[in-house]
């Protein structure tokens, strides 16, 4: 088993500042863990340091403030939404700050997303207080029709998403009736993605994703850009759920857009990319059916809640055996869920640097790595009890990776 400090999202809350009263405890990673049968994992999480402090500046609705080591380590904090501090905890060592914001612009049916970057390197050797004011950029208007939304059928909450080629920049727009928007973009090149939701049932709703239907340059004067529905196509099918265990539950099934930029691995991008489309299964009928745009190679992939003692824990999911799907017509991609091996439990104490139990800590098992799938990808959370100890109920697999998230302080 590999351990290592890591960084992790330690989530958002409204509280009032508690200095001094909760421990500053790191994350921390286990990898490499064979789980084929009950496992032990225990594990002591270090004591950081902390860095907060004010932020300041054009921004609205909790922004993402990060900070990033000089071996690549990214760490991100927890925002207190009413008093406007941010708190990472981090090891000792040398940072660079950036953040991600909502920019102030009056828009009563949009958003638009930029970053913030501080170049001055930031030594951390003790706890530091540091205020940030994040900085806005110049915003230009922008508008234009989208034309063919009807063609289709009852698709509701429609955007136009724009998103810089690096997904850093960014704006989302609320399209009225007609396709018609307006906003306002920093200065830069987008492409311009489609949005909506799409009624198929009771409390069940297609996601419709349509990347890039055009691109757009914006910087100095007002921008009109109009554009149009592509020709889509609508694919369906059937899942085989022939044999699967009563710990399995809701299936959906998605579809991404291939020529979509990936994530950077390690990095964090402040414009949505929208790229994914996702169906709610039927849960008797066991069939999906969703639209997509036509002569696009696009990635199909099933995935399946797990439950522990009833209630969602996880994920199980299967790719579709073809690596891409193209379809220029309306086409049948149908699914054979493999049956997947038995669970086993990986269990364990976190405990802090004197001994003591964590409470509240996220543990989060997930492998690639499942004998009899192919290509499948499993991740599980559970948290830990009033004295630190947990289990988790696993599919039993190689090459566990096992990430233990602790309770942030308050900032």
């Amino acid at each position: 088993m590999k351990r290592s400090v890591v960084g992790f999202l330690l989530g958002c809350g409204l509280a009032t500042p508690l200095f001094g009263q909760q421990k500053a405890l790191l994350p921390q990673m286990i990898a490499d863990v064979n789980a084929t049968s009950d496992t032990t994992v225990n594990v002591t999480l270090q004591a950081g340091l902390r860095l907060s402090g004010k932020i300041r500046g054009s921004f609205q609705g909790v922004p993402l403030i990060f900070v990033r080591s000089t071996g690549g380590d990214l760490l991100v904090s927890k925002f207190d939404s009413a008093e406007k501090r941010y708190l990472i905890i981090v090891p000792p060592g040398t940072y660079q700050l950036g953040a991600c914001f909502e920019l102030q612009s009056g828009l009563a049916q949009g958003r638009i997303d930029v970053p913030f970057s501080d170049s001055s390197p930031l030594q951390v050797l003790a706890d530091t207080i540091l205020d940030v004011t994040l900085t806005g950029e110049a915003t230009f208007p922008i508008s234009g029709v989208v034309q063919g939304l009807d063609s289709i059928s009852s698709l509701s909450d429609a955007t136009v998403v724009f998103s810089s080629p690096d997904g850093r920049r960014g704006g989302t727009f609320l399209l009225r009736s007609d396709g018609a928007y307006q906003g306002r973009l920093a200065s830069g090149t987008y492409h311009a993605s489609l949005t909506g939701r799409i009624p198929v049932g009771p409390a069940r709703q297609h996601v419709l994703q349509i990347f890039n239907v055009g691109s757009v340059v914006v910087g100095g004067l007002a921008t009109t850009a109009n554009f149009s529905v592509p020709a889509t196509a609508r694919i369906s099918g059937k899942i085989g759920r022939s044999g699967l265990p009563e710990w399995f539950s809701g299936l959906t099934v998605t579809a991404s857009d291939m020529s979509a930029p990936a994530a950077p691995a390690n990095e964090i991008r402040c414009a949505v990319v929208p790229a994914t489309s996702s169906f709610p299964a039927d849960p008797l009928a066991g069939t999906y059916q969703m639209v997509v745009p036509n002569n696009r190679a696009h990635q199909m992939l099933l995935s399946a809640e797990l439950l522990e003692e009833g209630k969602p824990a996880g994920t199980l999911e299967f790719p579709h055996p073809r690596p891409e799907i193209k379809p220029a017509t309306s086409t049948t991609y149908n699914f054979d869920m493999q049956l997947p091996p038995r669970r086993v439990a990986i269990t364990g104490r976190v405990a802090d640097p004197s001994g003591r139990g964590v409470a509240n800590t996220a543990v989060v098992a997930s492998s690639r790595m499942l004998p009899g799938t192919t290509a499948c990808f499993t991740s599980t959370r559970v948290q830990t009890d009033a004295d630190g100890n947990y289990r988790v109920s696993v599919i039993s697999g190689l090459n566990y990776k096992i990430e233990f998230v602790p309770p942030a302080p308050e900032p």
